[in-house]
């Protein structure tokens, strides 16, 4: 199980970068689950450290959507510098009509977004508070787009985690299908050292954090000794599963 660790700004890359996360995820804490940094930030990481995957939130998909048209527009991202960006997808489920444009919108999106960087499809644990598709409902429009990435996340920062949200058997059937169907899934959302265990016990494939890391709650700076020590437990939840297996 790998170790993602969402970051603000450079002096936090770097941070993340010395204690050798797995993958350094860029976004605003402030503007919400998956509120994008400033354009500026994610180039100036994404370029500092090529030997790490990199990976940025764009937003919501009506963001998301002004996003990738200004990248259009504005940037040319060559393709590695980036390698996942993720879109999430709340408010989509607001009215029936919206029910199956949603589906047209994210294979939109996740086309773009290809031309660059892996897509990564974000399903939200609390989906009735975030008014979108339930994970399994994403998971399997993902797995028709080709999209091999799925993150669950929680939509409201709440101190409620995912897996407050998800029952042991939900998480199973979505990582099982996600499995089977050549999909790796990053689970987030509120995760704390204590449900490590838990999650090793499914086929997730990476846990993500920010608030568990830092020196206060999700809007305050990364702690060092707080990342590394999480780190640990992380390494330490990997070889307890690996003892299961053997």
């Amino acid at each position: 199980m790998k170790l993602l660790v969402s970051v603000r700004n450079f002096a936090e890359a770097q941070i993340a970068f010395d204690a050798n996360v797995d993958i350094i995820d860029i976004k605003e804490p402030n503007n919400g689950s998956l509120g994008a940094a400033p354009w500026d930030v994610v180039e100036a990481v994404a370029t500092a450290f090529p030997q790490t995957p990199i990976s940025a939130a764009l937003g919501e998909i009506d963001e998301c959507e002004i996003t990738l048209s200004q990248i259009d527009a504005k940037h040319k991202i060559n393709r590695g510098v980036l390698t996942y960006a993720k879109c999430g997808l709340a408010n989509v489920t607001n009215t029936d009509s919206q029910t199956t444009d949603w589906q047209t919108r994210t294979r939109s999106v996740w086309s773009k977004i290809s031309k660059f960087a892996l897509p990564v499809a974000v399903a939200y644990a609390d989906y009735e508070e975030a008014k979108c598709p339930s994970p399994l409902e994403i998971l399997e429009h993902a797995i028709a787009c080709n999209v091999t990435v799925l993150l669950i996340d929680t939509y409201l920062k709440n101190g409620i985690s995912s897996l407050d949200h998800l029952s042991n058997n939900t998480l199973v059937q979505i990582t099982d299908v996600a499995g089977r169907n050549g999909v790796k899934t990053v689970f987030a959302g509120s995760i704390s050292e204590s449900d490590l265990s838990r999650i090793s016990k499914t086929n997730v494939n990476c846990v993500a954090v920010r608030g568990a890391v830092c020196a206060g709650n999700r809007t305050a700076e990364i702690s060092e000794s707080l990342l590394r020590n999480f780190q640990a437990a992380v390494h330490l939840s990997n070889n307890n599963r690996d003892v299961e297996i053997a």
